[in-house]
Order: structure tokens, then C-alpha cells, then sequence
């Protein structure tokens, strides 16, 4: 065969593949569009928890943009069939993570790793690069930056599959995740539209490139003057001793705290620390130190904690269940008051299940963690009776159905090991009220209960 009937071949065997790609695509969006919707979803419950500032935005490729990217890649690229398109295009499915504080880039991390399988993590510090490591279709670049360009962080993921959930068919898509601060995302769009998509008509491109660059530099210090002014503000309000307006204030003291310490900062679920804290008037910052002064973070007391890890959450948690005279009075006032309302038993048993499903990744480890002082089987009888109960506005149970709430909220109250009394302390004090708390206990318990039911049919 003829160079030139080579050249023929090969340029047909790829425009065959670019085809068969962009079908196979329009068939399987909704799977991507699907694993953008759950990762986006999964970040935002994470970073609202830990109370840091933040922009969580997905996305799935459009398919005439996504044609255009093919097309200008081909030259470039061998592509023989569909499976060299889908390993080469990373970026299907997208989610945009925007924080206000550089700093905060690398603790997004740490929620990433948690959620996803993690690929690759390529960085993008700004020296002369680009996303895509171009300067733009069809333009020579004749203007040197001199201020960084494209800063983020990036990470080709999937998504962990979580306990006790079946996988997906989009489960194993592949997701690309974007850490960058809000000034930087706006400078990469604008300069994005400019340098790459050509979306801009006209212009001088050595002019607008020394523009944009200098823009570049005049963020570089918003970043910075922005990471003063929080420094300042945390300062303002220890010195003011100030209430924590919200779990982002008390995020960013607990920032300041560690770096100040020393100490490597614990993931936190800053949401539940500020809902304690303002239950018990801890939410300020000199209440807050009284505690933290003399915190225990000993091997010993992570121990008794097991299987649940023992950071700063937890201890500040502890501190307030063994020594507040508030809390100790409280439970003696339950003690006395055993008619408590079914609707208030019911309520607290499954915020109990709801929180192990939050704080356990792994079922087993909880429900092993109750049987440790209860008889398994009729944990289990319980469990079974929970998830097909639900109680009208004005219904009572009958006798035998109190027993039976009444022996679940036992089961917790009376639990010896401190993971099981951390739990029911958060239930009990309605921190973090879930909302259609019956559906989302039988999301936790349920697959637990098919689980047993597997495993007894086998034997």
C-alpha cells in the first residue's frame, strides 16, 4: 500500500473512532451527568461540615464542544478506536470546588481522598502553563507572563463506593475535580474564553495577553490582602470574645488554632461542634479555650473511643458530657421522667442509626459496636421492627410496639462504651435534626438487615 493510502487509512479508521465516540457519548451522558450530580454532592456535605468557605460547580461536557475538542486533538493523537477517545478525554464529567483562601486548597484534599479513588493529582502552579498545556488554538504566543497563569489543583477520580450501597452503572465514570480559589477561577475563565476557545472577536493578542497578565499580578495580592483580612477578623473576634455567627466562623478559629499550636489540623464536622457548643453557650471564643486548655487527646481515651477516631470534635464533645453540670443535670431529669413521649423515642432512635450511618464508613463496625453489651438477635428484632414502623401525627403504639421502642431506646441510653453515649448525646440533643429521618435511618439500616438476611439463607 502507498504512503498516501496509508495516510488515507489511517485518517478514515480515526474519523470512524471520532464517530462511534461522539454516539457512544450522546447513549451514556446521563451516566456522567449522574456522577457529577453525586460527587458535586458528596463535596458540598463535606466542606459545609468543616465549615470552610466554599463553591462547590459541575458539569458535564457539551457535546458540540466536546466534538470541537476531539477534532482539535486528532492530529495529535492516534486514535484507532472509541477506547483511545474515552482514556484521552479525562474531563467528561466535571466538578469545580471554589474556596476563598489559597490556603484552603490543600485541605480539600483531605475530603477528596475520603470520597474518591484518586488517579492522578496534577498541579498547575501558574509558571507558564495552561490546562491543557496549550496557549490556544491557531495562536503563537509572543508575550512572556510575567505573574502566574492557570493555579489549581486537579484530580482524575471515582467514586468510592460507600458501605452497604449497590454500584452503579455510572459508578465507575471517570470524574475530574478542580481545586482553585474564587479570584483565580475568574481570571481562568476570562482568560480561558480569550486564549483558547476564541470566543473573543478581535483585539490586539500581545496587548490583551500584558492586560491579562497584569490582572493576574493584581490578584495575586487580592489573595493575599484576603488571607490577612481573615487573619485580622479571627484575631477581631478572639480579642472581642465575640459568638461564632456560624460554623465558618468557628472553622476558621479552629484554623487559627492549630496553626498557632502547632498541631496538624483533624478533619472536623465544624456544623455539629458549633450546634454543641451553642446548645451549651461554649460558642465563644475565650468558653471555647476554657475547654480546649485542658483537652484530652490522649492514646487512653482513644481507646475507650473505639472505633470512633478521637480528634479535637470529639474531645471538645467528651469535655462537655463528663464535666458540664448542665448536660449531668439534664440526664438526672430524664432519669426521673421515664414517660417521655413515644414520638420523642422514636425520634432519638433513629437520629441514633443516622449518625452511626455519618460517622461509621463501614456498618459492621457499628452494629458490632452495640452488640458489644446487647444480644445480637435481638438488636436485630429491633431493627427489623424500626424500619417498618412510622408513627402518624396523634397515633400511640400499642403495648407490645412500645416495648419493643422502648428496649431500642434502652439499648442506647444505657450503652457503656463512649463511641455509643457520643452518639446518643448528638440524637438526644437533636443536633443536626435530619430531615424524613425515617427514610434516611432505613438508608443506613437497611442494608445492613438484607446483609444478615444474605448470610442466613446460606447457612
Amino acid at each position: 500500500m502507498s504512503p498516501a493510502a496509508d495516510a488515507s487509512s489511517s485518517i478514515h479508521k480515526r474519523e470512524t473512532a471520532i464517530e462511534q465516540f461522539l454516539e457512544w457519548y450522546e447513549e451514556n451522558r446521563k451516566d456522567y451527568v449522574a456522577v457529577a450530580e453525586e460527587s458535586a454532592g458528596r463535596l458540598l456535605q463535606a466542606l459545609g461540615d468543616a465549615g470552610m468557605p466554599h463553591k462547590v460547580e459541575y458539569r458535564v461536557k457539551d457535546t458540540k464542544r466536546l466534538k470541537m475538542k476531539v477534532d482539535g486533538r486528532k492530529d495529535d493523537r492516534e486514535y484507532e478506536n472509541l477506547d483511545d477517545i474515552v482514556k484521552d478525554i479525562v474531563d467528561l464529567a466535571g466538578v469545580r470546588v471554589l474556596v476563598y483562601f489559597a490556603t484552603d486548597k490543600d485541605r480539600v484534599e483531605k475530603f477528596i481522598t475520603e470520597n474518591f479513588d484518586v488517579q492522578s493529582s496534577p498541579r498547575f502552579s501558574g509558571a507558564q502553563e495552561t490546562k491543557n498545556g496549550e496557549a490556544g488554538r491557531g495562536r503563537t504566543r509572543q508575550y512572556t507572563p510575567k505573574y502566574p497563569e492557570y493555579c489549581a489543583n486537579h484530580y482524575g477520580t471515582t467514586l468510592k463506593l460507600q458501605d452497604g450501597t449497590e454500584p452503579r452503572p455510572w459508578h465507575k465514570c471517570r470524574v475530574e475535580i478542580q481545586v482553585t480559589t474564587i479570584l483565580r477561577h475568574t481570571w481562568a475563565e476570562v482568560s480561558h474564553d480569550w486564549n483558547y476557545k476564541q470566543l473573543v472577536p478581535g483585539g490586539d493578542d500581545e496587548f490583551c495577553s500584558q492586560l491579562l497578565d497584569g490582572l493576574s499580578g493584581a490578584l495575586d495580592m487580592g489573595e493575599f490582602f484576603l488571607e490577612k483580612m481573615q487573619q485580622a477578623l479571627v484575631t477581631q473576634k478572639v480579642q472581642g470574645d465575640t459568638p461564632f455567627g456560624s460554623q465558618y466562623g468557628l472553622g476558621s478559629f479552629l484554623t487559627e488554632w492549630a496553626a498557632v499550636s502547632g498541631r496538624h489540623q483533624d478533619r472536623v464536622d465544624v456544623q455539629t461542634l458549633w450546634e454543641v457548643l451553642r446548645q451549651f453557650d461554649y460558642d465563644r471564643p475565650t468558653r471555647l479555650r476554657q475547654i480546649m486548655n485542658s483537652l484530652d487527646l490522649s492514646p487512653e481515651l482513644a481507646r475507650k473511643y473505639e472505633p470512633l477516631p478521637l480528634n479535637i470534635e470529639t474531645s471538645i464533645i467528651h469535655s462537655i458530657m463528663e464535666s458540664d453540670e448542665r448536660y449531668k443535670r439534664q440526664r438526672e431529669k430524664d432519669a426521673e421522667h421515664r414517660g417521655r413521649s413515644q414520638k420523642y423515642k422514636l425520634k432519638v432512635v433513629r437520629d441514633c442509626f443516622i449518625w452511626f450511618g455519618r460517622l461509621f464508613r463501614f456498618n459492621h463496625k457499628w452494629f458490632t459496636l452495640v452488640c458489644s453489651e446487647n444480644d445480637p438477635k435481638r438488636v436485630v428484632e429491633n431493627m427489623e421492627w424500626l424500619v417498618n414502623q412510622s408513627m402518624k401525627e396523634g397515633e400511640r403504639l400499642s403495648s407490645a410496639d412500645e416495648r419493643i421502642l422502648d428496649d431500642l431506646f434502652n439499648t442506647f441510653e444505657q450503652h457503656g462504651r463512649l463511641a455509643v453515649q457520643y452518639v446518643f448525646f448528638l440524637a438526644r440533643l437533636r443536633v443536626k435534626t435530619f430531615d424524613a429521618d425515617g427514610y434516611s435511618m432505613r438508608m443506613v439500616v437497611n442494608p445492613l438487615l438484607e446483609l444478615r438476611a444474605h448470610q442466613r439463607r446460606r447457612l
